[in-house]
């Protein structure tokens, strides 16, 4: 039987030219075998296995975090369980909860149950981060009916630069920040891989959040391990 923890990657802000920790987005992984990869199965996590490894991480990591973010699979986002467990979560732990709607495609989960799950999500005090805007589900159709119950948009650099011209990418990102900006959200520009990246969206974007592998490779958050089916 596989064994799940967690990773963290760090998303940071700026303040004129000073950084700060904004919080860090929380990676599940899976040991199959002597390394720890990708889960093949992200809905293997089970509610209470979910909130151990959280707790462990505010242990680790101590109340002084400002936020930590938590990938939920479309069915897990629905479902009720989920929900009480980070709310119940949220409500008694200092750093703040969010939790990151994957843009995993779904066809068993209608944009109406997603965007009924945000609305109680926000409702309960925990807030919703649409992850990879524009990709997968999370098209802009069903981004504009979560809108009202979001409080981040995320854009993956690194999930476009592969397949699409740079001049595309720019006007993608550049039609979410317009999005973000006008829905007042805030903006998380994932896919920092080089100095040049990290100049070039300071400048373009100077109110966005970054996140890459050259502000923060993921790292093991928290040696608790919670086992899961495959």
């Amino acid at each position: 039987m596989p064994t799940m923890t967690f990773f963290k990657q760090p998303i940071f802000a700026w303040t004129g030219d000073q950084a700060r920790l904004a919080g860090y987005e929380l990676l599940a992984r899976t040991r199959y075998g002597g390394a720890w990869e990708l889960p093949l199965n992200v809905e293997a996590m089970s509610p209470d296995q979910l909130v151990a490894l959280t707790q462990a991480v505010i242990r680790t990591l101590g109340e002084t975090t400002p936020s930590l973010s938590l990938n939920l699979h479309p069915r897990q986002f629905v479902r009720p369980a989920f929900a009480a467990a980070v709310a119940a979560l949220n409500a008694g732990c200092k750093p703040q909860l969010q939790v990151e709607l994957t843009s995993k495609r779904d066809a068993l989960v209608p944009n109406r149950e997603l965007i009924g799950a945000a609305q109680r999500f926000a409702a309960s005090g925990v807030a919703v981060v649409v992850d990879d805007v524009g990709a997968g589900q999370n098209l802009p159709g069903l981004v504009e009916g979560l809108t009202p119950y979001a409080s981040t948009y995320k854009f993956a650099l690194q999930d476009l630069q592969p397949v699409l011209a740079p001049a595309d990418v720019l006007d993608r990102l550049t039609f979410w920040a317009q999005r973000a900006a006008a829905a007042g959200v805030t903006l998380v520009i994932e896919g920092v891989e080089s100095a040049g990246d990290l100049a070039a969206l300071r400048a373009a974007w100077p109110g966005a959040q970054l996140q890459g592998r050259y502000l923060g490779e993921p790292v093991p958050a928290v040696s608790r391990v919670v086992r899961t089916r495959r």
